[in-house]
């Protein structure tokens, strides 16, 4: 278990959860942090999944529409990818559609059915499949070329 700043234990400590019952062979709470998306290769190079679970909420007039139109747009879900990390998610629309149909995820539906996709890992196909989804469909460098021409076109 990873939280971004590094405070996983007090965090989950916060939260009124009971450490000493995590399985140490099973789970390990992460206290790495890092600055830049590059450097965390380390954090997730043991890592067997990801848990991106989203629900739109009604705070303002166009909150829950941040979630309904997601697209593509999760950074910690294309984190995920990009390092290989299978990714177990909730039904987020274009996202979910693409975990079943590229395989590098599994979609479930209430948190309440975790025990059982966990049962299902750690699975090297969905980690290569989240490598290989990363690498042809989100990654800056495929569309680069064509955005740099694009900005120059217009400026000129």
């Amino acid at each position: 278990i990873h939280d971004r700043y590094g405070n996983t234990a007090n965090e989950l400590l916060k939260l009124g959860l009971d450490l000493s019952k995590l399985d140490g062979d099973q789970i390990y709470l992460s206290s790495s942090a890092v600055t830049k998306v590059d450097d965390m290769s380390e954090i997730f190079s043991g890592v067997d999944v990801g848990l991106a679970f989203y629900q739109p909420d009604s705070i303002g007039p166009y909150a829950g529409q941040n979630l309904e139109y997601l697209g593509l747009a999760s950074g910690k879900i294309s984190t995920f990818l990009r390092y290989g990390v299978p990714i177990i998610m909730n039904n987020i629309g274009l996202y979910s559609e693409l975990a079943v149909e590229h395989e590098f995820g599994l979609v479930v539906s209430a948190p309440s059915a975790l025990p059982a996709a966990l049962a299902q890992l750690p699975n090297h196909e969905l980690r290569e499949n989240a490598k290989k989804f990363y690498t042809k469909q989100l990654d800056f460098n495929n569309y680069k070329n064509d955005l740099v021409k694009a900005i120059f076109s217009t400026a000129m």
